[in-house]
């Protein structure tokens, strides 16, 4: 950069204004190059930081694997150790049982009596207490039976009332219906009636009156509706009023013959 200066500065057939864009050039070129040249740098540091710690972080890692087969080299060890401690267990437990075999045996014939005694009064006291819940368990199951058949006998009393209700006062076929829609719900343990079908098609005509009237009118309706202008007791709830007549606006004018 300085030997560029150097040459343009030398150069005599320019103008010093060329020659000053020239120098700003070389300049700008001169702090691209100190740029381009700074950020090598960094990158290189960066680099070599990053190596250092993958360097770092595989020292780590191998660390680790040499700790991890050192835990399960541990383990190994430990485990043989509990088995071993269980073997000995094993053999002290049945040391002892042994030793317990011989203290029986070794011990004197009434002292065996004695134990013997002792067994076959808890075995009498638990045959006497189970003989005793036997008998308290058939007087609770005797009472439970008496108010299940108590039960049952209320509700077959109360099934043919119903039974003869339903036989003498409704129809065969609303019974039949009924039947049809009832079905048995499991969850709630009861039985349900389905919703009924209505058949929109074939829906059945209202009966027309006897007498002829638009509808069908009890003999008390007609007897009312004569007697008095009550509209509940018309058959179309309409209500007749006499209509108010008039003032008279006219006179009477008497004519002789003569």
């Amino acid at each position: 950069a300085e030997a560029q200066k150097a040459a343009v500065a030398a150069q005599r057939d320019r103008t010093e204004e060329e020659k000053r864009q020239m120098m700003s050039n070389i300049e700008q070129e001169e702090r691209q190059l100190q740029e381009e040249v700074q950020k090598k740098t960094e990158t290189a540091k960066r680099l070599a930081e990053m190596e250092h710690k993958m360097v770092a972080g595989k020292q780590v890692m191998e660390k680790a694997i040499e700790q991890e087969q050192e835990l399960k080299k541990q383990q190994r060890r430990l485990r043989k150790q509990q088995e071993k401690e269980a073997e000995l267990k094993k053999r002290e437990e049945l040391q002892r049982q042994e030793n317990m075999e011989l203290n029986t045996k070794c011990a004197s014939q009434e002292e065996q009596v004695q134990k013997l005694t002792a067994k076959l009064q808890k075995l009498w006291d638990k045959y006497q207490k189970a003989q005793q819940e036997m008998v308290d368990i058939q007087h609770f199951n005797q009472g439970e039976r008496e108010d299940l058949l108590s039960m049952i006998r209320e509700l077959k009393q109360t099934l043919k009332l119903k039974t003869l209700i339903m036989e003498s006062f409704v129809p065969y076929k609303e019974i039949q219906t009924c039947q049809d829609r009832a079905m048995w719900d499991a969850e709630e343990d009861e039985w349900r009636l389905a919703p009924v079908k209505i058949d929109t098609d074939n829906r059945p005509t209202r009966p027309g009156s006897a007498l002829g009237l638009p509808r069908p009118t009890a003999q008390m309706a007609r007897i009312r509706a004569r007697a008095g202008n009550n509209p509940r007791f018309l058959y179309d709830s309409i209500l007749q009023n006499d209509l108010d007549q008039p003032e008279r606006t006219t006179e009477d004018f008497e004519v002789h013959p003569e």
